[in-house]
């Protein structure tokens, strides 16, 4: 059976129209998300609005920054096992004003997950374990996306080596720009003998990937089993007092490029 997931944040019933002009409400989440969840009190880290809505959407995600260990997310519970995975996203950082520099600055807005028993690291008291990270930074030169992807068969967590942790980079620089605008992201994600990642950020072709990296042996992981979206872990220098970021139109499969 083929996986395609394309999980949109939509209207709770019609919209009408009022003296101020157009008004709709936004569905209640988790909608067709299989959970929404909240880890520590955010007031409101995680809503869907118009405002966030993007391209020719109605609804979004609206996220904001609470500080670890609060989080709120939206998780998708699809995937079974993924040994190819592939998933596209529009992030609009928002003008968000982050710090530019020092540590726990970053907003991690996505997780790729395995469930643990079919890791090299065994059966795991949270019951996973990240595949890909991707977070929201904003440098000097603006803002960025980094993150890492598992591509060998370490044990350890984000500090495993590089041998078996990819952290993407450009220019010699962490991470990838994203615009202060809508961006599009897209990943392609294959766990074997030889594995490979490959990474699109505003990149329309799926023959010009930003980032790729093959020929590399992840086989003892076992496939993709879930996926999370929004404030999935913020430093601890960062406030719900920032502009929220957004996040909209949210799609996986197994084989096909997704684009924009």
């Amino acid at each position: 059976m083929k996986l395609h997931t394309a999980l949109k944040v939509a209207l709770a019933g019609a919209s009408f129209l009022a003296s101020t002009g157009l008004l709709a409400q936004c569905a209640t989440l988790p909608g067709a998300w299989g959970a929404s969840s909240v880890i520590g009190t955010p007031a409101d880290g995680l809503s869907a609005t118009i405002a966030s809505a993007m391209r020719s959407t109605t609804c979004g995600l609206e996220v904001r920054s609470n500080p670890r260990p609060n989080r709120r997310f939206v998780q998708d519970d699809t995937p079974a096992n993924e040994l190819r995975y592939r998933a596209r996203y529009f992030i609009d950082p928002n003008s968000t004003a982050y710090p530019t520099s020092g540590i726990e600055r970053r907003s991690t807005v996505l997780r790729v997950q395995t469930t643990s028993a079919g890791t090299p690291l065994g059966p795991q008291p949270v019951g996973f374990v990240d595949q890909i990270v991707m977070k929201l930074e904003q440098a000097a030169t603006g803002y960025r996306l980094v993150g890492y992807a598992r591509v060998g068969n370490g044990v350890l967590d984000d500090q495993t080596p590089a041998a078996d942790v990819f952290r993407w980079t450009q220019g010699g620089v962490n991470g990838v720009p994203l615009l202060d605008a809508p961006n599009t992201v897209e990943i392609e994600y294959v766990l074997g003998a030889t594995g490979s990642f490959r990474l699109w950020v505003n990149s329309p072709t799926e023959a010009s990937p930003t980032i790729s990296t093959a020929s590399r042996n992840n086989a003892l992981w076992a496939g993709v089993d879930q996926v999370r979206l929004g404030n999935v872990g913020a430093g601890t220098n960062l406030s719900t007092a920032l502009a929220p970021y957004y996040i909209d139109e949210f799609e996986s499969r197994r084989q096909t490029f997704i684009g924009n």
